[in-house]
């Protein structure tokens, strides 16, 4: 499990973000459900209780309230564990293939985008 720090060669801009993920790798194994701890155009960061393998490719289910999940392939670039919390945190390129998936992900980044406008609108003192 092999890690680089990538924050300074990302190309997008993330964003803080909790949602629901459910993990589909692969190599067969049973879907992993995860949380989403930030997100940008090119890619996700998550935490969930498994590894991951370097380099897989899988298929992403990203919950959206009431509309169907926003299912998309990628990759896992990192994945390292954090024993303090049993957990483990992953980094994920996004693989689309098509003009309708590139704009899938825009929208639900530009609606987390939206969501923390609107929080910080809403927060005292603001």
């Amino acid at each position: 499990m092999g890690f680089k720090d990538t924050a300074y060669d990302r190309r997008f801009e993330r964003f803080e973000v909790v949602d629901y993920v459910v993990i589909h790798a692969k190599s067969g194994t049973d879907p992993l459900r995860s949380i989403i701890t930030d997100i940008g155009l090119g890619g996700l960061q998550l935490r969930s209780k498994s590894a991951l393998d370097q380099g897989e490719t899988c298929e992403l289910h990203i919950g959206r309230g009431d509309q169907d999940p926003l299912i998309i392939q990628a990759e896992v670039r990192y994945c390292r564990e954090d024993p303090t919390a049993g957990m483990f945190s992953s980094g994920f390129r996004f693989l689309p293939t098509t003009h309708e998936q590139r704009a899938a992900i825009a929208e639900f980044v530009h609606s987390v985008f939206l969501r923390q406008a609107d929080q910080m609108a809403d927060a005292p003192g603001a």
